[in-house]
């Protein structure tokens, strides 16, 4: 993924923006070098509780670990968890352009493309 700061800023206000009337609640809570969250929040008929922390190493890579529990299942599932891991590895290739990610399968999307449409 090729990110700046002015990307990353407009990704954060997106994800607020995206939680406002669907969330009750959403706490972030800072010590040191980790980030813990939690947020209640409504996706149709189900209440979804989710936790994450963020562990941060310098200004160069993080590591985020979440999980969730839906009641009643959310489209079939009742828990998820995932990990996300993520460093700096250099400056944007060449010819790509901020908020441009490159999939496995070598396909390019860029995020703010993404976030214009759900708006």
């Amino acid at each position: 993924m090729c990110l700046d700061d002015a990307t990353a800023r407009e990704m954060y206000r997106f994800s607020q923006g995206m939680m406002e009337g669907m969330c009750s609640k959403f706490e972030v809570k800072h010590v040191g070098n980790r980030y813990t969250s939690e947020a209640l929040c409504k996706l149709g008929e189900s209440r979804m509780t989710a936790r994450s922390t963020m562990t941060l190493s310098g200004d160069s890579a993080y590591r985020i670990d979440g999980s969730s529990s839906y009641d009643p299942p959310f489209m079939g599932m009742k828990e998820a968890s995932t990990t996300v891991e993520a460093r700096h590895a250099g400056p944007c290739r060449p010819g790509q352009q901020p908020g441009d990610i490159t999939t496995a399968a070598g396909q390019t999307i860029n995020i703010r493309n993404l976030t214009k449409a759900g708006k």
